[in-house]
């Protein structure tokens, strides 16, 4: 189990949080048996966000094992905030309701320098 949150600095010329998820969404296709979950609009930190839950087959220690992840990201400005859940697939339930306090309660500040 994985929690991961990313923010990234975005080129000039991204308009929207649907072709954010256009790039990432390419890289997620290669992975072994790629399946989507589900794909939905919500917030965080009160903007607009994509939810993507998908499975896929990861070789874990020459076992190949179920995995789930699911991604929320937002933009706001010029950067692109990324909260990831990976865990297998028999605990995504078990992690679900503590990884949505984690998002319910996700802040995005300025920090002035």
């Amino acid at each position: 189990f994985d929690i991961t949150i990313s923010v990234e600095t975005l080129p000039p010329g991204f308009i929207d949080l649907q072709q954010f998820l256009r790039e990432r969404f390419g890289k997620y296709q290669t992975l072994p048996e790629f399946k989507i979950v589900e794909l939905n609009k919500t917030t965080l930190a009160g903007n607009l966000a994509l939810k993507l839950h998908y499975n896929y087959l990861e070789n874990l220690l020459l076992n190949n094992v179920n995995v789930t992840s699911m991604n929320v990201f937002t933009i706001k400005g010029s950067t692109a905030y990324d909260i990831l859940l990976h865990t297998s697939v028999s605990s995504y339930d078990f992690y679900l309701s503590e990884v949505q306090k984690l998002m319910d309660s996700f802040k995005i500040i300025s920090i002035l320098s």
